[in-house]
């Protein structure tokens, strides 16, 4: 265990605190809190942590000076482990508010049986009346009563390392600030200004603005080179802690990440379970330890007894084990935002999964032995990213994943052949972005569906791919397959574009029309049956251009080129396996063009 345990950045607590005070705000947050009679002690907690929320920048500054350390140290460790708890609160009640919705909803319905199938057969046995619930709120309550009285204690501090300052010569260092109010950095200083002349103040930031703000003399530093870069990730991230000094302040460690071995056995995480308030569990690997043992296993018992109990976990990251499933009770985990298991070997997930109603991101990508998802994901209404990205053997998408309307990351959707207006489902994810792979283009069949899926009105996507079946059997309808890629038109701020094994006899218009000027670059692979390509010259920013198997181009005419000031940005362009080119007679042409 000493080789693995490893308390890891904290996240900033102030952003934490500001978190939860919104949270608290939000009309359905305080809806439920008001129907569960719950609305005066939230409303204690929100005032409370604003108010800290307004001395912590002054707190994690003084934590700087060695007189103050120990004394706002600890007071800060104390104050991050009542906001953690705080934070818990909120999602053990926001996962009980979305499962009593998704219990309701079927009872609502007049499918109500069908629907019930695709809800977990786990029922909550959280009840916000209970006697531990009622007795952990105002535990939390008292905590922050008394955290509130030690902060008063602060300011004596101050006052006390101004004393020990007096007429002393030092030097500060003031370490990585983002502060930019003045009137911060002037209380900051106050027990600085009793110190002889030569006294200095160094301070490093990363926000050009806080120099004005300091009103100091800048040295600009330059870059580390990766290598150095490297040595310091691997000492801090890959270095060893004390276990016995860990293993003293379990209460205080709520992170966990360490380097995964070929073999991580039940042996080297004995004592995990000390961790109670475990809130990550992060497997990392190193480069050289992939070329020498490939693989890495994961001990059973790890995987479906420990990690089942870490019953606070957030974060739990899976990262390159060679696991085929999850534990059936992985639903346990019902405060999970974030779990990784790319590159694993996980054919299917367990309908559990769906019960993991805090769940924001599930990452796949790279899961090639994934063969399906199960129909209840759509209960996964939090989630915001699904990297699906690589998985070669899912065919299929469950119906309904419009429901998912926060996704802001879907990297790929397929139009699956049992349900050909499945690319309608696209219509409610409006909050795509970054890049989007459609798969199974050939099994639309009705061209209104294609309409509705609006690419053009998703503005913040700016890569997709647009993949047909590579068969191209007679019953491919090329006139369809051209107006399907006419309604896929994406939005004006698209960078980069691909379209595979497209079977239309031309291209649509929109692939080369200048008003994609921030097009850099196409991709045009396996589109058999078309004659001609398109007007790509006209793009201005263009700077890569790859064309592959486009066997039914018999030339590359002017239309290509687009007048004599085409391609101004062009970089790279790649033909592969293209026929004509075996009797292209005018190259000197294109050379005269390019």
């Amino acid at each position: 265990m000493a080789s693995i345990l490893l308390t890891i950045g904290e996240p900033i607590l102030s952003d934490v605190i500001s978190r939860l005070v919104d949270k608290a705000t939000t009309s359905d947050f305080l809806h439920f809190v008001r129907k569960e009679n719950l609305e005066v002690e939230i409303k204690k907690w929100r005032k409370t942590l604003t108010n800290l929320n307004a001395v912590l920048a002054d707190a994690e500054k003084k934590k700087t000076t060695s007189e103050a350390s120990n004394s706002v140290k600890e007071w800060l460790t104390d104050l991050r482990a009542i906001v953690y708890d705080v934070e818990d609160v909120f999602d053990e009640l926001n996962y009980e508010a979305l499962h009593r919705n998704f219990i309701a909803e079927p009872e609502a319905s007049s499918c109500s049986s069908k629907m019930q199938a695709l809800i977990p057969s786990c029922c909550s046995s959280f009840s916000l009346s209970n006697v531990k619930f009622g007795s952990k709120l105002k535990d939390i309550t008292t905590r922050l009563e008394e955290i509130v009285k030690q902060k008063n204690d602060l300011a004596l501090l101050q006052e006390k390392l101004k004393e020990r300052l007096s007429l002393k010569k030092f030097l500060i260092v003031v370490d990585d600030v983002w502060n930019e109010n003045v009137d911060d950095w002037e209380t900051l200083c106050l027990p600085f200004i009793t110190g002889v002349p030569g006294c200095k103040i160094l301070v490093t930031t990363r926000n050009k603005f806080v120099m004005t703000t300091m009103n100091v003399t800048p040295h600009h530093l330059e870059q580390l080179s990766v290598k150095d870069c490297v040595l310091i990730m691997q000492d801090y991230a890959l270095g060893e802690m004390d276990v016995g000094e860990a293993y003293n302040k379990a209460e205080n460690i709520f992170h966990l990440s360490f380097v995964s071995s070929r073999y991580d056995i039940l042996k080297r995480f004995k004592n995990i379970s000390e961790l109670k308030k475990l809130r990550t569990f992060l497997a990392l690997y190193r480069r050289i330890e992939e070329i020498l043992f490939g693989e890495r296993m994961l001990s059973y018992d790890i995987l479906h007894t420990i990690l089942p109990e870490l019953k606070f976990l957030k974060v739990l990251s899976l990262y390159r084990y060679a696991i085929s499933e999850l534990p059936n009770n992985i639903d346990l985990l019902k405060l999970l935002r974030y779990l990784d298991l790319s590159w694993s070997h996980i054919t299917r997930l367990p309908h559990s999964v769906a019960a993991l109603h805090n769940l924001q991101t599930l990452i796949l990508y790279q899961c090639s032995y994934l063969v399906e998802l199960p129909r209840n994901i759509i209960n996964l209404t939090e989630l915001h990213k699904l990297d699906l990205a690589d998985t070669k053997n899912l065919l299929e998408m469950p119906s309904g994943i419009r429901s998912l309307t926060k996704l802001q990351t879907l990297s790929k959707f397929i139009v699956s052949k049992g349900d050909k207006h499945q690319i309608r489902e696209l219509q409610g994810l409006t909050r795509l972005r970054g890049k989007l792979s459609i798969y199974g283009l050939d099994n639309v069949q009705d061209i209104k569906d294609v309409r509705s899926a609006n690419l053009k009105g998703k503005e913040r996507l700016d890569n997709i791919a647009l993949i047909w079946s590579n068969e191209f059997y007679d019953s491919r309808n090329a006139e369809l397959e051209m107006q399907v890629l006419d309604l896929l038109e994406p939005n004006k701020n698209l960078k980069v574009i691909k379209i595979e094994s497209y079977g239309g006899n031309e291209f649509s218009s929109w692939l080369g029309n200048p008003c994609f000027a921030n097009l850099e670059r196409v991709t045009l692979l396996r589109c058999k049956k078309c004659k001609s390509l398109p007007s790509l010259g006209r793009l201005p920013l263009l700077k890569y251009m790859f064309i592959e198997e486009n066997d039914g181009v018999e030339r590359v005419g002017p239309e290509f080129f687009s007048g004599s000031k085409s391609f101004p940005m062009l970089d790279t362009l790649e033909f592969d396996n293209m026929d004509f080119l075996a009797r292209l007679k005018n190259v000197q042409a294109w050379e005269k063009q390019s």
